[in-house]
């Protein structure tokens, strides 16, 4: 059975989570598995956050393993929209 990942993405999506977040996705990648980003608490994302999540999201799925969104927050989902990054993020 594959393992699935879990991924908590918080309230804050932002450059100051980056680097943690960044770490988290990187072990991800090197073990690649069907993940899932839980964003039902944003409250705040800026471009730093949602590029990190973009290049996870573009590299993961090249190796042929599912991102999936749970219940992305109304605020992640107009931040995505106003930078035109929401078909990209599969939002």
């Amino acid at each position: 059975m594959t393992e699935t990942y879990e991924i908590d993405l918080g309230t804050n999506l932002t450059i100051a989570q980056v680097d943690g977040l960044l770490d988290r996705l990187l072990e991800i990648n090197h073990d690649p598995a069907d993940t899932i980003l839980k964003a039902s608490a944003i409250e705040r994302a800026d471009t730093s956050g949602l590029q990190c999540l973009y290049a996870f999201k573009r590299d993961i799925e090249e190796q042929g393993v599912a991102v999936t969104w749970q219940a992305p927050s109304e605020n992640l989902t107009q931040a995505a929209n106003l930078l035109g990054m929401s078909e990209s993020l599969g939002l």
